[in-house]
């Protein structure tokens, strides 16, 4: 059986979480285009960490420089005002058994909620970035330290930026 779609949302989709196609075409969850799953942690304005998983994203550089561009940061997220506010922000590929523990960060994300806390993680000193920002979790298989760079406005309406960071520092675990 093949399942096709069109441009008008199909009735019988189900949401795996709130709001889902109401943040995501319908387009991007059928087509299901491999993509790297990550944790990209800041510190929100009134110091408690945030721990966003995100995808739709591809890493690149050169001998002068390595960089993540990032599509899909919607812009009423404390995660997009913490990097705009902090100028920087960790990348962290995490092992497949923190799948369970990031996707509790989704369901408890408020501004005054500790997302580190409550995805069971704990907090590591970064090397590169500010010392206000504290980065990667200490669970991570391999943790990019970033500056960000650009914005881009994507497409008009659906209040989602891109954006590109320079790494300027990182970890890789033992055993990775």
């Amino acid at each position: 059986m093949k399942l096709e779609i069109g441009k008008e949302f199909p009735g019988y989709f189900k949401p795996l979480y709130p709001e889902e196609f109401e943040i995501c075409s319908h387009f991007e969850v059928t087509a299901a285009i491999p993509t790297v799953l990550f944790a990209v942690t800041t510190w929100k304005e009134n110091g408690k960490p945030n721990v966003c998983f995100h995808a739709w994203s591809c890493f690149h550089g050169d001998k002068t420089a390595f960089f993540a561009v990032m599509g899909n940061l919607f812009q009423h997220t404390h995660t997009y005002a913490n990097i705009l506010r902090e100028k920087c922000f960790c990348i962290n590929f995490l092992p497949i058994d923190c799948y369970g523990r990031l996707v509790e960060t989704i369901h408890q994300n408020e501004y005054g909620t500790d997302e580190f806390a409550a995805g069971g993680f704990t907090v590591s000193d970064a090397k590169t970035i500010h010392a206000r920002h504290r980065g990667g979790v200490c669970e991570h298989g391999v943790h990019l330290e970033g500056r960000a760079g650009s914005e881009r406005r994507g497409h008009r309406g659906h209040g989602r930026r891109g954006g590109a960071a320079r790494f300027c520092g990182g970890g890789v675990r033992e055993g990775v």
